[in-house]
């Protein structure tokens, strides 16, 4: 549906961009929304990476303490290593927490932001509802061919009259 929307304003914009009217362009909205949040997102996907692997290595060294405990055939308990292996998991777990809870804030006030769209003009609804109308009869013919279709082919694999005729011919040979 984006490329529909996409194909609508080109349209919209060579016929109907003389108006004076504002146009919607979801590629100018899209490039200027990276443009602003591109920092953003960068750091957010830097910092979750990094926060994993110390999750993963916390919880690597924190496996390797307790197996070295175990192949020593000394009780398993709470060293240095073990220790510093859980605080290294349980802070990354933490920060990438915190960073989700930030980034989904932060895309909750996008959001709220983006809902003040300009309304379309009755022009360009109706334009739409002719594309829409266009649509949806293509689907519905496409349809209806499919299922005649198959109601052929239903017919021609199961024909009695013609399937007996076979048979006695091929009795004869």
């Amino acid at each position: 549906m984006k490329w529909l929307m996409i194909l609508f304003t080109l349209f919209n914009k060579h016929f109907f961009s003389s108006s004076g009217e504002s146009t919607i362009n979801p590629v100018e909205e899209i490039k200027s929304f990276l443009q602003e949040n591109a920092v953003k997102v960068l750091l957010v996907f830097i910092l979750s990476t990094i926060m994993s692997s110390l999750f993963v290595a916390g919880v690597v060294i924190t496996v390797v303490g307790a197996s070295s405990l175990y192949d020593q055939n000394l009780p398993i308990v709470f060293n240095a290593m073990i220790t510093s292996g859980l605080v290294i998991s349980v802070l990354s777990l933490s920060t990438i927490t915190i960073i989700y809870k930030s980034f989904t804030k932060d895309k909750k006030t996008v959001k709220t932001q983006a809902t003040h769209v300009a309304h379309p003009t009755a022009l360009q609804e109706s334009l739409l509802l002719l594309v829409n109308d266009f649509v949806k009869e293509r689907e519905f013919n496409r349809t209806t061919n499919h299922q005649r279709k198959a109601k052929q082919e239903a017919t021609q694999q199961f024909d009695p009259i013609n399937d007996a005729d076979e048979l006695a011919s091929l009795d004869k040979h």
